[in-house]
C-alpha cells in the first residue's frame, strides 16, 4: 500500500567552487562600483530637455542617482561579504589617518550644524533647483571623494582622466557650434561661460596627468590625447572670455615657475636645460609679455582676440568690480555679531541661504552697478563665510592649507606632478574669488583632492585579492 520513500542524494558543491563563485561575485560587484564611479566623468555633458532647468537638473539627478546606487552596492557588500568588509574597513582606517580626510570631515560637521540652524532649513537641506546644491548634494560630493579615494587605483584614475579629456572635446565642439551661430560667450553643456571655463581648468589638469603618464609608460596615444586636449581647453577658455579664469591661469603659471625656481636646482627640464634656469627664462619672458599687454591694453589689436579683449577692460571702476565690492560689504554685515547674531557669525545662515542675508542687509547703491538679485556673493570665500559661518569658513580654508602641504610632499617624489596640482590649485582658487562653484566644478575639486591622497608619498595602498589576477 505505501511506497518506500526514495532517498535522493544531494550533490555537494566542492569548497573550491564555492570560493571561486564567491570571489567572482566580489570581483563583479567591485568592478560595477568602479564603473559607476567612472561614469561620473560624463556629468558635464548630462542634459535633460524635459527638466525645468535642463542643464542643471539633469546633472543633479544623474550624480545623485549614480552615487546612491554605488552606496547601496557598497552597503550590501559590506553587510554580506566578509572579505569585502575586512578590506573596506582596513582601507577606511588608513584613509582616515590622512590629515586631508580629517579636515574634510570637520568641514562636513560644520556644514551639518549650519543646516540644522539655517534661516530656511528646507532650502539649506535640499538646495534650490537653480543650483542643485544644499546639504544633500554636499553629502554626495563628500561621498564621491571618499569612494574614489577608497576604490580607485592607478588604472582607474587614468581611465577617469581619459574620459574627462573626451568630455573636454565634446564640450569644446558644442561650444564652437554655439559660437559660430552667433552666441558671443557660449557656455556649451555647462550653460554658463564662467562655469565652462572653470571646468576646462580641470580638463587641463587631467590632460597633463595623461600626458605625463603617456611619457612615463611610453604610450603615445595618451601623450597625444593629453597635449591636444590642453590646446583645445585653452582655446575654449579664451572663447568664454572668462576674465577670472584667465587671471587664474596667469597666476597658476607664475606660481609654478616660482616653484620650479625654488626646487629646480637638481632637476632637468629637458635634455640640456636645467629646470631652474628654464623657469627663470620663462618667467622673464612672461613678465615682458605681461608688461607689453598692460601698457598697450587699450590698443585695437587686443579687442579682436577673444578673452584678451575682456581682460584688457578690467578696472576698479567697471560695474562688475563695483558690484562685487558692495557685495563684500553686505557679506561682512551679514556675519557681524553686532549687526546680525553670534549664531550667524559662528555657523552661518545655512547653505543656499545667502539670498536671505543679502536681502536683509541690501545696499541700494549696488543698483547703479547691478540691478540683479544675488543668491551668491560671487566669491566662494564670502559664500562659505555667510552660509557656514566662521567655523565652516575656517575648516574650508584648512582644507586648502593641508592640500598645499600635500602638493609639496608630492613634489619630493615627482616635481612635475606637483606642479600640475599647484597650477590647478592656484588657478581654481583665484578664478573662484570672482565666481562660485557649481556641481561640475565641485566634483572636479573633490576628484583632485582624492587623487592627491592617492599620489601622496606616505600613502599605503592595499591590494586586495579582488583586483589581483
Amino acid at each position: 500500500m505505501f511506497e518506500r520513500p526514495v532517498r535522493i542524494k544531494q550533490k555537494t558543491t566542492p569548497k573550491g567552487v564555492v570560493f571561486c563563485l564567491s570571489s567572482g561575485m566580489i570581483m563583479c560587484m567591485k568592478r560595477v562600483i568602479i564603473w559607476l564611479l567612472l561614469s561620473i566623468a560624463f556629468l558635464p555633458i548630462t542634459y535633460s530637455y524635459s527638466a525645468l532647468i535642463p542643464y542643471m537638473s539633469g546633472k543633479t539627478i544623474f550624480l545623485r542617482g549614480v552615487l546612491f546606487i554605488v552606496m547601496l552596492l557598497v552597503t550590501y557588500s559590506y553587510l554580506f561579504d566578509k572579505k569585502f568588509k575586512t578590506d573596506f574597513t582596513q582601507k577606511i582606517s588608513i584613509l582616515y589617518k590622512k590629515p586631508l580626510v580629517k579636515v574634510i570631515a570637520v568641514s562636513y560637521i560644520f556644514l551639518t550644524l549650519s543646516t540644522l540652524f539655517a534661516f530656511d532649513k528646507y532650502i539649506a537641506f535640499f538646495g534650490t533647483l537653480q543650483r542643485g546644491e544644499g546639504f544633500i548634494s554636499f553629502t554626495f560630493f563628500y561621498s564621491f571623494f571618499a569612494l574614489t579615494a577608497l576604490f580607485f587605483e592607478k588604472r582607474d584614475w587614468i581611465k577617469f582622466f581619459g574620459l574627462t579629456a573626451v568630455m573636454g572635446w565634446i564640450l569644446f565642439v558644442y561650444e564652437m557650434m554655439q559660437f559660430f551661430v552667433g552666441i558671443v560667450r557660449p557656455g556649451s553643456f555647462a550653460d554658463n561661460p564662467i562655469f565652462l571655463a572653470a571646468y576646462f581648468l580641470f580638463v587641463i589638469f587631467s590632460s597633463f596627468v595623461l600626458w605625463r603618464e603617456g611619457v612615463k609608460s611610453k604610450k603615445v596615444y595618451l601623450s597625444i590625447l593629453g597635449i591636444s586636449t590642453i590646446v583645445i581647453s585653452v582655446a575654449g577658455i579664451l572663447v568664454t572670455e572668462s576674465r577670472g579664469v584667465l587671471i587664474g591661469i596667469i597666476a597658476g603659471i607664475t606660481t609654478v615657475l616660482f616653484y620650479f625656481i625654488i626646487v629646480g636646482k637638481k632637476h632637468v627640464a629637458f635634455e640640456k636645460f636645467n629646470l631652474r634656469k628654464t623657469a627663470v627664462g620663462l618667467l622673464i619672458v612672461s613678465m615682458l609679455l605681461g608688461g607689453i599687454f598692460v601698457s598697450t591694453r587699450n590698443a585695437e589689436i587686443w579687442k579682436g582676440i577673444p578673452g584678451l579683449n575682456r581682460l584688457s577692460q578690467v578696472s576698479i571702476n567697471d560695474s562688475t568690480t563695483r558690484s562685487r565690492l558692495i557685495n563684500t560689504q553686505i557679506t561682512l554685515r551679514a556675519i557681524s555679531p553686532k549687526q546680525s547674531s553670534i549664531k550667524d557669525t559662528l555657523i552661518g545662515w545655512g547653505w543656499d541661504n545667502y539670498i536671505f542675508a543679502w536681502e536683509k542687509f541690501y545696499d541700494p547703491s549696488i543698483y547703479a552697478s547691478d540691478s540683479g538679485i544675488f543668491d551668491r556673493a560671487h566669491d566662494f570665500l564670502l559664500d562659505r563665510l555667510v552660509m557656514t559661518g566662521m567655523l565652516g569658513f575656517g575648516s574650508y580654508v584648512l582644507i586648502w592649507i593641508v592640500f598645499v602641504g600635500m602638493i609639496f610632499k608630492i613634489g619630493k617624489k615627482d616635481v612635475y606632478l606637483a606642479s600640475v596640482f599647484l597650477f590647478f590649485g592656484v588657478a581654481y582658487f583665484i578664478q573662484n574669488i570672482s565666481a562660485f562653484d557649481t556641481i561640475i566644478t565641485y566634483v572636479a575639486f573633490f576628484v583632485v583632492l582624492a587623487y592627491a591622497i592617492n599620489e601622496s608619498p606616505e600613502n599605503i595602498k592595499i591590494e586586495t585579492n579582488v583586483r589581483k589576477k
